[in-house]
């Protein structure tokens, strides 16, 4: 029956956190490729702690022949296996890693939200008109106004085996587009879960990696979320639907209240598709095996 021993003293500190741990593997038989397979269900958790922290186990170990013996069928290896803190461990297959930010951006609006004051002219014949949140009101239509619009994105990191990898028609066919389908999100390290209803969902681009020495292929998608609304009111205007990457856009119509002021009212809120959709559930983003 085979063993493993940690050697004395093996554990060795790297700069970034990581501590390697070095193993002596006997009679493991002869046959190495087996004897591998064995060794990674028998080495100490895919998650550690050492010095009070969390490591996380590398998922191809090293495993060196010392000793042999193919007529005995016995077989003694040297084993290195690093554990590297969660923010630098190479993922394992089907592992999936997703990081938050947000990015700096605007909007150009014409409807406010509400109106928080209003100053008249005392020297008025009569009282200003209510524009219903317009903004920037003039004879000539709604100027509006820019305002900030953060954006928030998704690196969404995951591996793959060349069997699973998505074909390249496939990222194509995501590439700048919305999710037509419901899409699981899962951050497999932090068991944290996000579900993308259609709409919300652009994917603004991807990255594929080379092929590493354990036979994986790491892809980084680019994933930009605007969430769906349906609670949307412009004037009097109200329930309106739009899913996260629609336009919305107002049209105005000329009135003239009854002390002569010439108005900007909307009359009509337009919901428009400005984005191509596809199906992005099945790239496998929950740790699942892809479609």
């Amino acid at each position: 029956m085979s063993s493993l021993t940690q050697r004395i003293e093996s554990q060795e500190f790297g700069t970034d956190g990581s501590v390697t741990l070095v193993f002596d593997y006997r009679d493991a038989g002869s046959d190495a490729a087996a004897a591998y397979v064995a060794l990674l269900n028998t080495l100490p958790g895919t998650a550690q702690t050492y010095d009070g922290k969390l490591a996380i186990r590398e998922s191809h170990p090293s495993m060196d022949s010392v000793y042999v013996d193919e007529n005995t069928d016995s077989g003694h290896y040297l084993v290195r296996c690093r554990y590297s803190p969660p923010e630098t461990a190479r993922l394992a297959e089907e592992e999936v890693t997703v990081r938050i930010s947000t990015a700096g951006g605007t909007r150009h609006i014409t409807q406010s939200y509400s109106t928080a004051d209003l100053y008249p002219d005392p020297g008025l014949p009569g009282p200003p008109p209510d524009y219903l949140g317009a903004i920037g009101v003039t004879k000539d239509g709604v100027a509006g106004t820019d305002i900030a619009d953060p954006v928030e994105v998704m690196t969404i990191t995951r591996r793959y085996t060349l069997a699973n990898l998505p074909s390249t028609a496939k990222f194509h066919a995501v590439k700048g587009r919305v999710n037509s389908d419901v899409v699981t999100i899962k951050d497999t390290r932090k068991n944290r879960t996000w579900v993308a209803n259609p709409g919300e969902l652009l994917c603004e681009g991807y990255d594929e990696g080379t092929l590493d020495d354990d036979g994986l292929v790491t892809i980084a998608f680019q994933m930009a979320l605007s969430e769906n609304r349906t609670d949307i009111v412009v004037g009097d205007i109200t329930d309106i639907v739009k899913l996260g990457w629609q336009h919305l856009w107002i049209d105005y119509w000329d009135d003239a209240d009854d002390e002569g002021w010439q108005t900007k009212l909307p009359r009509a809120a337009y919901v428009e598709n400005v984005y191509r959709t596809a199906e992005m559930d099945g790239l496998g983003l929950d740790g699942e095996e892809p479609a």
